[in-house]
């Protein structure tokens, strides 16, 4: 069953036409949950992703995306975090980055079971 399984939607600017679409990999995965941008890359959260369901963000360089060879548009995992790998914690519900170096990737339901005050994590990346 693939329902909630999700997917993206890449878009040539230029002309508006549909390039290619990334799908997530099996039922309630909800791949695509959130996006960001930076100047290179394309950022995917899949808060269903992960061990216990913890939740994925996946990193795509831009240019792999436009590649004309299919295998170069597979989503690489980027991070994955999971404090005890028993509770859902939807990292990568919501992502920011500031265009340069750094991507903010929250997760609303982290922290102590039943409490889920949520955390946000800053990566600097290249």
């Amino acid at each position: 069953n693939n329902l909630d399984s999700g997917s993206v939607y890449y878009y040539k600017t230029y002309n508006g036409a549909l390039f290619h679409t990334m799908n997530g990999a099996g039922g309630n995965f909800k791949f695509g949950t959130s996006l960001a941008f930076k100047s290179d890359s394309l950022y995917v959260g899949c808060t269903g992703c992960g061990t216990n369901q913890s939740g994925v963000v996946f990193r795509k360089l831009i240019s792999n995306i436009e590649s004309a060879t299919a295998s170069n548009r597979d989503l690489n995992a980027f991070a994955q975090f999971s404090h005890d790998n028993t509770n859902t914690e939807s990292f990568g519900q919501s992502m920011t980055t500031d265009g340069g170096t750094t991507v903010m990737i929250g997760a609303p339901s982290k922290d102590t079971p039943n409490l889920k005050s949520g955390a946000a994590y800053m990566y600097s990346v290249r």
